[in-house]
């Protein structure tokens, strides 16, 4: 078996419930119905998150970057690593938080919160 996420550990340990079963609703029609409400806005922050990276790769295409990576080589390193350092940036502090390494003190636990940056940052790195 190979474990890639954070929450997967835990839950093979039997610490944690990974499928948070216990705040889902009971059946599946007040399941759909309930997240009714948020779609819309789902739809639009998954757009702004997609599409700048879907217009890149469409760059990346006409340019024959990934077809020539021989003549892009340079290119291609310098966006690996940025890519890979941004994407690292942005995840630390979740993965810090959730194997218990950094409890923010409470003055700056809302300031410091790592979930909208790590996942705008992590989605960007990939």
């Amino acid at each position: 078996m190979f474990v890639t996420s954070g929450p997967i550990l835990p839950a093979l340990a039997g610490a944690s419930d990974v499928a948070a079963a216990r705040i889902m609703p009971a059946d599946l029609g007040y399941h759909l119905l309930s997240g009714l409400r948020t779609w819309p806005t789902k739809t639009v922050l998954g757009t702004v998150d997609i599409v700048p990276g879907m217009m890149l790769g469409i760059w990346a295409a006409r340019r024959r970057i990934l077809d020539e990576p021989e003549r892009h080589r340079t290119l291609l390193r310098r966006v690996t690593v940025i890519c890979l350092a941004v994407a690292f940036a942005g995840r630390l502090p979740g993965a810090l938080l959730l194997s218990g390494a950094w409890t923010p003190w409470t003055a700056c636990s809302a300031s410091l919160s790592p979930t909208p940056c790590s996942r705008s940052t992590y989605v960007r790195g990939e």
